[in-house]
């Protein structure tokens, strides 16, 4: 059997609605923001949902790729489908509080 590299560190914060500075290297894939009673129980079923997809995505890429000659996922290949999976959970957020929204 075939291993494959431990996959990479994805994190999730909270940061406050400050202005970045120029100098401040990061990589954003989106942002959504939270607010109402249930906020923390929100923030942590939305982070769950995101990591759930990038964890299937992966495995689906590497099962793929076991198929395919044994070679693991290059990493530009992965960070495009955890973008993929970051985008497409932000929008379908968005998208589902636009229809809780009261007229």
């Amino acid at each position: 059997m075939i291993s494959f590299p431990q996959p990479i560190l994805i994190q999730a914060f909270l940061l406050p609605k400050i202005p970045v500075r120029q100098s401040d290297a990061r990589v954003i894939y989106g942002e959504l923001y939270f607010s109402g009673p249930n906020k923390v129980q929100s923030i942590n079923q939305f982070t769950d949902d995101v990591m759930t997809g990038i964890r299937a995505a992966y495995h689906q890429d590497a099962m793929n790729a076991l198929r395919e000659g044994g070679q693991p996922p290059s990493a530009l290949r992965t960070l495009r489908k955890v973008k993929e999976v970051i985008t497409a959970k932000i929008e379908e957020k968005k998208s589902s509080e636009k229809g809780h929204e009261n007229p």
